[in-house]
């Protein structure tokens, strides 16, 4: 019956069973070949084949010898016979029984040589010794020819019996030779098995565990080990599958700072935010209720009027930090569209410092203008250009210290696009905080910014609305010096007039 998976969802094709150490699946019992180590399964695999071959090959050589041992003995034989049988011709023949008996019993002298027998033409028994029958004998007969008329009939024959004793002997020695240099032959290649699994599987494998635990203790190691086979190929791809990791948790930890700092941010705007909502609030209630109570009198009086314009004043800084919300939102929706079309650029940019010359000079400070005569058309959304000028110069004002410098310029490029310049000499910032300048809420923390208010909405503005006409945004900006933004449009969107 096939168990349930964590969570209650039944097993698939896609789920394989792990039977190894540690890893066993509910009613399964661990074998004592499961919990032995890759060593010893590898030993109980190539040892007894190796034991298994190397027996075939003492049989095969031992078989081998014997055929060897039995061909030559019966060669020696034979040849002995022959020897023998021409001795015997002229003894048999003048009947010398002496000599016969001689020649007879010179065979007893070799060891090897156990019986022999003579009989004479008719069958009858002339001389002999030992024994020619038994499993361990080898027996050669040879006729004993005439002397003088080799085409008479023969005058008997000669029955040699050679035993197969001292060559059973001579295999036994052999075959325990043999079998112990096999045994040691055996146990020297058995090592050098080990010796070469160890180098070349066990020692990778080593590695590749030791890196997985120190995985485990979030480091990232990859293994030294290069090789062209399957275990090169597997190291490679942990080594790969290493990097990936390292880099997802790269990824995800920087991810994770970036979202905390983006939380942080958020909260930081929702306090900056709900004070510069406030204040305007604040401002149009309070004077709101001074003007509906005639606190100071009917209606007509010239403090109504001043507060009237600060009811004004604040109405309308409270619609452009809307304004500013909603125009971020849709950019970041991605439902922001451009109204499009040619227009003079030098109006445009002179238009926006005039708008901004009275705060300039509330402010103590001087604003120029570097506008070239007959500059050509620019092909984009006039009125959020006119907002990416009007930002630009209001941060600008904003973080000079009176007696300080703001201009704006705008110039052709040798590529034939065109730079806004807005530059100022302000308080600056360190190159490091330019990107959380520029996102979103974000703000830089220094003695000198603090005391301004802002819901730090207006260079993502900025930002944004340069992407959507493809111009870059650069800020060249130190602490104490001032500070230079330059949007550097395309040359598509310069129209020659």
């Amino acid at each position: 019956m096939e168990q349930a998976l964590p969570g209650g969802r039944e097993p698939t094709g896609d789920d394989i069973p792990v039977t190894s150490v540690g890893h066993l699946l509910p009613g399964q019992r661990m074998s004592w070949l499961g919990s032995a180590s890759l060593q010893v399964k590898l030993a109980l695999i190539v040892v007894p084949v190796m034991v298994l071959a190397l027996c075939m090959l003492l049989i095969v050589l031992m078989t081998s010898a014997a055929e060897d041992g039995l061909k030559a003995l019966g060669t020696r034989a034979t040849v002995t016979t022959d020897v023998q049988v021409q001795a015997l011709s002229q003894p048999l023949w003048e009947l010398n029984s002496p000599q016969i008996t001689r020649i007879v019993d010179t065979l007893s002298q070799d060891p090897d040589i156990v019986g022999a027998r003579l009989l004479d033409e008719t069958g009858k028994f002339v001389h002999g010794f030992g024994r020619l029958d038994g499993t361990d004998v080898i027996t050669v007969t040879r006729v004993v020819p005439h002397p003088v008329a080799r085409d008479a009939v023969p005058l008997g024959q000669l029955t040699v019996a050679v035993s197969q004793v001292s060559l059973n002997e001579t295999l036994r020695t052999q075959l325990l030779s043999a079998g112990a240099a096999i045994a040691v032959g055996a146990v020297l290649m058995i090592g050098a098995v080990f010796l070469s699994l160890q180098q070349l599987v066990f020692r990778p494998l080593r590695l590749m565990l030791r890196a997985i635990e120190r995985i485990e203790n979030r480091e990232w190691p990859t293994v030294r080990w290069e090789s062209n086979d399957q275990l090169g190929v597997v190291v490679s791809a942990f080594n790969r599958m290493v990097k990936t990791l390292r880099s997802n948790e790269r990824e995800l930890r920087e991810a994770m700072h970036a979202a905390e700092a983006a939380a942080r941010a958020k909260d930081e705007f929702l306090a900056n935010v709900s004070h510069e909502l406030r204040t305007p609030l604040n401002a149009i209630l309070g004077f709101s209720e001074v003007l509906k109570s005639e606190m100071f009198g009917p209606l007509g009086s010239d403090r109504y009027r001043a507060y009237a314009g600060d009811v004004f004043t604040s109405g309308t800084h409270l619609l452009e930090i809307i304004n500013d919300i909603l125009d971020l939102s849709k950019v970041a929706a991605g439902k922001f569209e451009l109204m499009e079309q040619a227009f003079d650029i030098d109006h445009a940019v002179d238009s926006c410092a005039q708008l901004m010359r009275d705060r300039a000079t509330t402010a103590k400070l001087s604003l120029h203008t570097d506008i070239p005569s007959h500059l050509p058309q620019l092909y984009g959304d006039e009125l959020r250009i006119k907002q990416i000028i009007i930002n630009l110069l209001g941060n600008a004002i904003k973080f000079t210290l009176p007696g300080g410098q703001v201009w704006v310029a705008a110039k052709l490029r040798e590529d034939s696009g065109l730079d806004l310049i807005v530059g100022d000499t302000g308080i600056g910032m360190r190159p490091q905080d330019i990107p959380k300048a520029l996102s979103a809420f974000g703000q830089i923390e220094n003695v000198l910014s603090r005391s301004h208010q802002g819901t730090g909405l207006g260079l993502p503005l900025v930002q944004a609305f340069c992407e959507m006409h493809q111009a870059k945004l650069t800020i060249d900006s130190s602490p104490g010096v001032g500070t230079i933004v330059t949007v550097a449009f395309p040359a598509n969107r310069v129209r020659p007039q």
